[in-house]
């Protein structure tokens, strides 16, 4: 740290009149110093050989002294009604900062600077707009360690400093004079790990060190762990926010969580996917008779992962692809896909109507063993069915897929029936476990069967009485065990 010495810095010892000093502290004035200089006062009048450190300013047309060290001095002479101050009268350009900064390290100063005085300083030269370097300038410091105090008032909420500075050495206990004191470092709060924590944890880690453990803990090293042990918690409750698909037992897994019920994260885990396990059983599926751009709305906004279907591919059918459009932009979440199997006669019109309500991703090919599609004015043999995939902004990065699929027509239910199989690749490309697909033309509910057997939730809407019906006897049957798919 620069020294400032009064021997070799140009200014007088000066006696002034208390109304012409101009007080500005760059920190908090403290009780306890207060009335430690005013019994000291009392007994034995002003130390002449203590006086103020001032600074000559111009202010109003008069010559007046803004007060760089003893303002607490100041302030009890005030109250005391004294009206002649010693005072050291430095040359103007004497930064007043590094003044006080370096007086209130004297020995016998009644309140030091500590942690906290220093951050206030730090803060208030920041505010005024000051870079690392001039903050270091003005301190005596080195840059970095500007940088290394910076990162205290960067990192830690001022809510959490002030609960700490009330236990700090020096300052008034207030609880009485037996309260828990410690002396908080800049390097103590680097190595405590508090870095790490959100807000409230930082406000658990703090409380932990000051009223369980009075300040008292023995080793860094022992914070640290218990600053780690706070971290993952919050990372397992953040496992669980995005992981838990019942969302009503939220609370009761943050609650184990915080009692530390769970011993390591692979336990949280299991616990997360035996409670999925059981709400798939009975929230996997549901059914809806009628036609989707009706009994579609009562789908949620943003409620739906994936939709995979297969409308009907006729020319008559065309306006139901901007329909579907429409539909997938209001129900799928950010990122969520739309895979819809298509005819190749009118790809052009559908990826159109596809376009105008979500973004093209790929077109992927399926092949069906054995299986050919003669288109007679156009004399082709046709081997392979588009699929069309779409997505609603942003793009979410998937896992390496293939763009060709091969697969088995299943008319058994539908005449327009694909295989399970098939399906289930689609819902391993573009989704993940518990996730929640929606089939608008559910047909035979091969989606439906597909999302069951990935563990996925899923929603089918069907027109057709008929087909619904099908659809609940081959979910019964899953649930059965009677099915072989």
């Amino acid at each position: 740290m620069a020294q400032i010495n009064i021997m070799e810095t140009k200014g007088e010892y000066k006696i002034l009149p208390r109304d012409v000093l101009i007080p500005n502290p760059i920190r908090e004035i403290r009780k306890s110093a207060l009335e430690k200089i005013k019994q000291r006062i009392l007994a034995d009048g002003f130390n002449p050989a203590k006086p103020l450190s001032v600074k000559a300013i111009f202010q109003d047309g008069k010559t007046k002294y803004l007060i760089c060290d003893g303002n607490h001095r100041f302030k009890v002479c005030k109250e005391l009604n004294i009206k002649k101050i010693p005072c050291f009268v430095y040359d103007n350009h004497v930064n007043e900062v590094k003044i006080a900064v370096r007086c209130n390290q004297d020995e016998d100063t009644y309140a030091p600077n500590d942690l906290f005085d220093f951050l206030s300083i730090i803060d208030n030269l920041r505010k005024q707009g000051k870079t690392q370097k001039e903050i270091a300038e003005e301190l005596g410091w080195s840059r970095e360690k500007v940088k290394d105090y910076s990162r205290v008032i960067s990192h830690v909420g001022a809510e959490i400093l002030d609960f700490a500075k009330k236990y700090q050495i020096g300052r008034a206990p207030q609880d009485g004079a037996n309260a828990p004191t410690f002396n908080f470092t800049e390097g103590w709060f680097r190595d405590s790990g508090i870095y790490d924590l959100p807000p409230h944890r930082q406000m658990e880690l703090l409380k932990w060190f000051i009223e369980e453990k009075k300040c008292k803990v023995n080793g860094k090293s022992k914070i640290r762990e218990y600053a780690q042990k706070l971290k993952e918690k919050e990372e397992w409750i953040q496992y669980v926010k995005e992981n838990l698909l019942d969302k009503e037992k939220l609370n009761e897994f943050i609650e184990y969580i915080e009692n530390s019920s769970f011993s390591n994260f692979e336990s949280v885990k299991k616990a997360v996917e035996f409670e999925n396990g059981k709400f798939l059983k009975t929230q996997q599926v549901k059914v809806i008779h009628g036609d989707f751009r009706e009994v579609g709305k009562e789908i949620e906004d943003e409620s739906i992962d994936l939709i995979i279907t297969d409308p009907p591919y006729g020319k008559e059918y065309l306006p139901l692809w901007d329909d579907l459009g429409k539909l997938a932009k209001r129900v799928l979440k950010p990122g969520g896909f739309l895979v819809a199997y298509s005819g190749q006669y009118h790809i052009l019109e559908v990826l159109d109507m596809l376009k105008k309500h979500l973004s093209y991703y790929w077109i992927l090919a399926v092949q069906h063993t054995g299986s050919t599609h003669i288109i007679n004015h156009k004399n082709i043999m046709s081997y392979w069915k588009p699929i069309l995939v779409f997505y609603k902004e942003p793009l979410q990065k998937l896992k390496t897929f293939p763009d060709f699929i091969r697969g088995e027509k299943d008319k058994k239910y539908h005449e327009w029936g694909q295989s399970v199989s098939e399906v289930r690749k689609l819902i391993k490309y573009f989704s993940n476990y518990g996730d929640i697909i929606l089939d608008p033309f559910s047909g035979s509910g091969t989606t439906l069967i597909g999302a069951l057997l990935e563990e996925r939730r899923a929603i089918g809407i069907e027109i057709e009485e008929k087909y619904v019906k099908i659809i609940k006897g081959r979910l019964q049957e899953y649930a059965s065990h009677k099915a072989t798919l």
